[in-house]
C-alpha cells in the first residue's frame, strides 16, 4: 500500500479509487486507462467472486474513525447535520455522512417508485366517494356496502409485502415491536395493519 500511495502518478487515494472503478461504458469519449487484468479483477470484486466482498469494504469505510466529522471538523454543516437527506452526497466531505446520504436518497427514490407503481396501477385498492365523470362509473371503484364488504386488510398486507418489499420493510421497521432483535406481531394493534 505504501508503494501504491507513494506513486507520483496519483494525487490522492480518491483518484486511485476512481481509476480503479472506472467504468468505460458510462464515460463516453474517454480512453479506458485499464488493462485486461485490471478490468477482470474489478469485475470479479463487484460480482462478489472474491473472498472480500463489497459489504466488507463499505463496513470498513463507514466505521473508520476518520470517516465521521469530529467536533473540530471545518465543514460545520457536517458536524451539525451529519445525516441530512436534504443535502447532496457530493456536497459532503466525510465518508460516513456521505455514504448515509447517498444510501438514504437511493432508498427514497426506490420507495417512491414502489409506492407510485402500487397507487397508479391498482384501482382495486382505492375506493372513491364519487367519480369526476372523465371515466365511467363502471371503471371506478365507488364506495358501496358491497365494496366495503370485500375490503380486506390482510389481503392488502400480502399484496404490499410482495409488490413493494422495500417500502414494506421500512414501514415494518418503524411500526413493529421487537424482542431480542426479532420482529413480533402484537395481538392488539398488530403492525402489519398499522403499516397498511
Amino acid at each position: 500500500m505504501e508503494e501504491i500511495l507513494g506513486d507520483p502518478g496519483f494525487d490522492s487515494i480518491g483518484e486511485f479509487v476512481q481509476i480503479l472503478f472506472y467504468n468505460p461504458t458510462r464515460v463516453a469519449g474517454k480512453e479506458d486507462p485499464r488493462g485486461t487484468a485490471h478490468g477482470v479483477a474489478v469485475a470479479r470484486f463487484l460480482q462478489g467472486k472474491t473472498k472480500i466482498k463489497m459489504a466488507d469494504t463499505i463496513a470498513l469505510i463507514y466505521s473508520h474513525k476518520h470517516s465521521a466529522p469530529s467536533s473540530r471538523s471545518t465543514p460545520s454543516h457536517e458536524r451539525h447535520a451529519p445525516f441530512s437527506p436534504s443535502v447532496s452526497a457530493s456536497e459532503i466531505f466525510h465518508a460516513r455522512p456521505s455514504l448515509f446520504t447517498w444510501a438514504t436518497n437511493l432508498v427514497a427514490n426506490h420507495v417512491h417508485h414502489e409506492i407510485h407503481e402500487l397507487t397508479v396501477k391498482d384501482d382495486d385498492v382505492h375506493l372513491r366517494a364519487s367519480t369526476n365523470r372523465r371515466r365511467s362509473e363502471d371503471a371506478v371503484n365507488l364506495v358501496t356496502w358491497e365494496a366495503l364488504g370485500k375490503f380486506n386488510i390482510a389481503a392488502l398486507c400480502g399484496k404490499y409485502k410482495a409488490r413493494a418489499p422495500v417500502s414494506w420493510y421500512l414501514t415494518e421497521s418503524m411500526a413493529a415491536s421487537r424482542k431480542n432483535g426479532v420482529v413480533i406481531i402484537k395481538k392488539r394493534r398488530p403492525h402489519p395493519i398499522v403499516g397498511v
